[in-house]
């Protein structure tokens, strides 16, 4: 049988920095390090507060947003209650993703979810 002839606990202080403070327990940051940090990004890298917005103020969000699946779900959740004008973005939104920006997966994903066709970019543009 094996006999452990270990002089402390798995997690002691030994030579392992953090050790002995519990398994969960971070190491502390000072109160300059933590103003320092930048705040924590999206997937698509941007910050932006979706709560409580203008129509005109979704429109920028749809416009700019890198993520498809992000800006049509907030498109969607404010068409309730600003209308389906809002639909109109999807024009200026795909020019500046797909063809300013090179983003092909915002158009796969709007191929996926919308349909687009000439009449309807006509229609949603004016």
């Amino acid at each position: 049988m094996f006999k452990d002839s270990s002089t402390g606990p798995a997690h002691s202080d030994g030579d392992v920095p953090g050790a002995g403070k519990g398994l969960l327990s971070a190491p502390r940051q000072s109160q300059e390090q933590s103003q320092v940090l930048p705040p924590a990004l999206g997937p698509a890298g941007d910050v932006f507060v979706v709560i409580n917005l203008m129509p005109s103020e979704v429109e920028v969000f749809a416009e700019y947003h890198q993520d498809f699946i992000a800006t049509l779900e907030v498109v969607s959740a404010y068409r309730h209650s600003c209308g389906d004008g809002l639909f109109k973005v999807w024009p200026r939104a795909l020019y500046r993703q797909v063809v300013l920006l090179g983003n092909r997966l915002y158009l796969q994903l709007f191929l996926q979810h919308l349909p687009l066709s000439k009449a309807s970019l006509t229609r949603l543009g004016t």
